[in-house]
Parts: C-alpha cells; structure tokens; sequence
C-alpha cells in the first residue's frame, strides 16, 4: 500500500516547479486514500452508495432493477396507492438477472388495510440480495391523526446467487413508485 504524501499548496500552486516527490505523491495518493493508508483522507460510506434508477410501475406489474451482482444491501424508499383497500409490497429476486423470478413475497406479510380506496401508502424496506433478508416499515394514509406503522421482517424466496430485484403493488389495480440506493459497507 502506497503512503499518503500531504502536499502543500506550495507544490501545487500554479507555475510551481514539479519536483519527483511531489509527482510521486499525485501518483499515489488516490490509491493510499482508497486502501485506507494512515493520515489519508477517509472515503465515508455514504459517498460510494449507488442510486438506481427510480420505478414506476403500472397496476399489478413488477419493476426494478438488474445487474446487481455487487450489491449486498438495498434500501428502497417508495409509495403505494392502492386501487383497493388492503394492498401491500411484493418483491421478487432473479438469479439470472431476470429471465426467470423467484416467487413473490408480500412485505408487510398481510395485506395492509387502508381506510379508503386511494390512500396513499408510503414504505421504507432493506433488502440483502445476497441473503433474502427484509425489513420492512410501510404506513398507511388517509386520516393524518392516525398514521398507522407496520414493521415486518423476514426472508425472500431465494435461488441460485440473486442478481436482480422487483416490486410490486399486491392487488390487481396497485400502483408503486420507488427508488433504490445500493448501500456499500453497511449492515443495517
């Protein structure tokens, strides 16, 4: 692992004489910074997340994402709008980037009751690709005072080594709209 090499602004400064160590230190420095050399600047987590591509699915068709085969831990923020009262989230994995799917799972683990028809549902849901472990928040709307939470956790059907993801609202006429971010270095 290369040493990380602090430059002054000095060695840097326009019209400043390029010495061997200082060229030799613009050369390494990004490796050291990378393998986490002493005195490096630090990479946080946060800035090697990786945001897909956000989903808008039609009534009762899944969508999402393929080509994860680096990713471990995907968070997916999103809302629900029911067709009819007691929809949920259902996901699905594909271990040959989408040509065949994996069973769907509901997340909340029963269908989620809303008030009325057309209630807006908003979730936040942790998925690991690798494993098929869930957790799952979704809230329902409609009468702001109440707000009801249901947390779930569990296991999606797996098979083979999942390399793709999709959504789903549960009944016949549920809309979802979702985004995802790959999560680096991070177990939830």
């Amino acid at each position: 692992m290369p040493a990380w090499t602090t430059l002054s602004n000095a060695l840097v400064a326009v019209g400043a004489k390029p010495f061997a160590t200082t060229v030799q230190a613009l050369r390494d420095n990004p490796s050291a910074m990378a393998e986490g050399a002493i005195n490096a600047p630090k990479i946080v987590g946060e800035a090697l997340n990786v945001l897909l591509t956000p989903v808008d699915t039609t009534a009762n068709a899944y969508g999402g994402w393929t080509n994860l085969d680096r990713a471990e831990w995907i968070e997916i923020n999103g809302v629900l709008t029911p067709g009819a009262t007691g929809a949920d989230v259902q996901a699905r994995l594909s271990s040959d980037n989408g040509a065949t799917w994996s069973a769907g799972t509901l997340l909340a683990g029963t269908a989620f009751n809303q008030s009325a028809v057309g209630d807006g549902t908003d979730f936040r849901t942790l998925i690991n690709i690798k494993t098929g472990a869930f957790r799952h928040c979704q809230r329902t709307g409609g009468v702001a005072t109440t707000w009801p939470h249901k947390h779930s956790s569990g296991t999606l059907a797996l098979t083979g080594a999942p390399n793709a993801l999709q959504l789903r609202g549960s009944s016949v006429s549920a809309v979802v709209r979702f985004d995802g971010k790959i999560l680096v270095g991070v177990t939830p």
